[in-house]
């Protein structure tokens, strides 16, 4: 689905838990950071961000702006906020961490582990591995409906995925596939004996002293120093509340601090070894490293990834190249937040931007400018593109199709009314309340405005999903009997999911 002043200086904190490594402490420039940060801040109009930064023996933390718009807390680097798909790394060097162990296979056959486990090809179900999971390469599409919601747990979600037809061949090209991603965290959970968070929080946060790391927002409950997640709605930004995304948790639930992140960009850098101590076979870690699917560098992702010459997925990693240095990345968007996370090797040098604004698009721009103050090269201004880009992904959410005049529904509307159930998303709700129809599917509850015929404009109540997403369509079909039959609902343009009326 598809992005958001001061000063907690933890680097004498941080030289504590990460003893020097083989390069010299260099000097951060951290005036000239600093300023593209807060210019960032400010064109964006984002409420705060919380900076990462590894350079060598070097760590830099900052807090910049407040926790909440309407309030003065500020953010340091202990102020947590959820880091959307950077989450899918940690799955990765989850598994990565069985692997060096000899206790699973990046080739195993996903039946071999979840013997349940059923995709609509019979063929594909018995030859998916470990790997293609995490590499995005099963053909099936995002479906994002499925768990966005909240109205399936963990195993619904995935019993359901038989019911998710394929877009491209398998194996054939790159398609983000979110729950996949919990499959291979239950896979991790089945061959560790535990859960995938417990095992996250067990084998990585623990030892790396990620003490202020959560696996999910479940767990924020009289949790101090919380960013608080913000959406621009109706041209505003606005504070929103956490979306409960723990069913689907291996593919984005945790959420993390600036001191945290710097931990994980160690581990990272080190291969998987940290203050002298191994946690992580080298090779295994490197393997979620290496290019598995290719990426077709076109559309936004010209922009993202400028003058790349190759663009492909790893598993948890984009495998991309910046001014001849190979760089890794990952983005995470999640509703009111905005995150992103990138190494470069052969700098040794690493960076975790966080942000509590929800954004069509991810801080690149940002991640360049400070990519090129680090390296010594002159910054290229990008703000107006990707602010272009901001702008024609908000014209076409809101793009609306075109009205016929004059018309009205075929039924009144205690007839549209009951229950409907599709085999992918679950069931859904048509009520009239207060006079008006109302939809339900989990938290996506929107009163239906009539549009034309028996198609209906949804006006959803979540502030965060309108602000990305837009207004969402159901139509109405009626069988020859003049009774609904069905409805077909739209959330996201280019999805549509159909959900039979249950008599």
């Amino acid at each position: 689905m598809p992005s958001q002043v001061l000063l907690s200086a933890l680097v004498a904190l941080m030289f504590l838990f990460f003893p020097a490594m083989r390069l010299q402490a260099q000097e951060i420039p951290t005036v000239a950071l600093e300023a593209r940060i807060e210019a960032y801040l400010v064109d964006w109009g984002i409420p705060g961000l919380s900076l990462a930064l590894v350079q060598g023996d070097s760590v830099l933390v900052r807090g910049f702006g407040v926790r909440r718009i309407d309030e003065s807390d500020r953010i340091d680097g202990q102020t947590l906020f959820a880091i959307g798909s950077t989450t899918k790394a940690f799955t990765s060097t989850a598994a990565a961490l069985l692997v060096g162990e000899g206790r699973l296979g990046w080739d195993d056959p996903v039946i071999e582990h979840l013997p349940g486990f059923t995709l609509y090809d019979p063929w594909v179900t018995r030859e998916i591995t470990l790997r293609d999971l995490l590499a995005h390469r099963s053909g099936l599409p995002m479906a994002n409906a499925m768990w966005q919601g909240g109205q399936l747990d963990a195993d619904e979600l995935l019993e359901r995925l038989r019911h998710l037809k394929p877009m491209t061949g398998f194996r054939e090209t790159f398609t983000y596939q979110n729950v996949l991603y919990l499959a291979a965290g239950q896979i991790i959970a089945e061959v560790a004996e535990t859960t995938w968070a417990e095992f996250v929080e067990r084998r990585l946060f623990s030892p790396l002293g990620m003490t202020r790391s959560r696996t999910g927002s479940r767990a924020l409950e009289g949790v101090a120093n919380i960013a608080t997640p913000h959406a621009v709605f109706e041209g505003e930004v606005v504070p929103v509340p956490y979306r409960d995304i723990e069913a689907v948790g291996p593919a984005g639930s945790i959420l993390s601090t600036g001191a945290d992140m710097a931990r994980w960009l160690r581990l990272q850098l080190g291969e998987g070894a940290i203050a002298g101590r191994r946690l992580i076979d080298a090779e295994a870690l490197l393997e979620t490293r290496r290019p598995q699917t290719v990426i077709r560098r076109e559309g936004p992702l010209e922009l993202f990834y400028p003058g790349a010459h190759r663009l492909e997925y790893g598993m948890g990693w984009i495998v991309s190249d910046y001014r001849g240095l190979q760089v890794l990345d990952h983005a995470g968007g999640i509703d009111g937040m905005t995150s992103l996370v990138a190494i470069v090797p052969e700098e040794e040098l690493g960076i975790a931007l966080l942000t509590n604004l929800q954004t069509s698009t991810p801080p690149y721009g940002l991640l360049y400018d400070l990519l090129d103050v680090l390296m010594g090269h002159e910054p290229v201004d990008r703000t107006n593109q990707f602010q272009e880009l901001a702008v024609a992904v908000e014209g076409m959410v809101a793009t609306e199709p075109p009205r016929a005049p004059g018309t009205r529904p075929a039924l009144p509307p205690a007839a549209y009314e009951g229950s409907y159930a599709s085999e992918l998303l679950g069931a859904a709700r048509v009520l009239v309340e207060d006079g008006r129809l109302v939809f339900r599917l989990g938290s996506f509850v929107g009163a239906l405005e009539h549009w034309h015929h028996d198609t209906f404009r949804a006006e959803w109540t979540d502030r965060a999903w309108r602000s990305a997403a837009g207004a969402g369509w159901v139509s109405f079909r009626l069988g020859r009997d003049g009774t609904i039959r069905d409805l077909e609902l739209a959330l996201v343009p280019g999805e549509a999911w159909t959900f039979e009326r249950i008599p």
